[in-house]
């Protein structure tokens, strides 16, 4: 005969993480500041997570042919942006008026 014993395991809860860093989402840079599409030049742009040289390079021309960018969304009317891109980039990101 076998005796099957059943052993408890605590799983530590993750921590709060506060609103604020939710909202402003930390860059690798440790500042709590969205990057503009409408002031970024292609290396702040390379700072996002899946845009490369040519991706802001871009979204760069993009800006130049087309005026600024109005909304966020806007930023899926580039080729290469996606709705996978675009929803991994938007609290990263913001528009701002001149």
């Amino acid at each position: 005969d076998f005796e099957i014993k059943k052993a408890a395991v605590e799983i530590p809860e993750a921590p709060e993480v506060p609103a604020e860093a939710r909202a402003n989402p930390v860059s690798d840079d440790s500042t709590s500041v969205r990057i503009d599409l409408n002031q970024a030049s292609s290396k702040d742009l390379t700072r996002l997570p899946g845009i490369g040289p040519k991706t802001a390079a871009l979204i760069v021309k993009h800006r130049e042919q087309n005026g600024q960018f109005r909304t966020v969304e806007d930023l899926a009317s580039v080729r290469g942006i996606g709705p996978k891109t675009l929803a991994r980039l938007r609290p990263l990101i913001t528009v701002q008026s001149p």
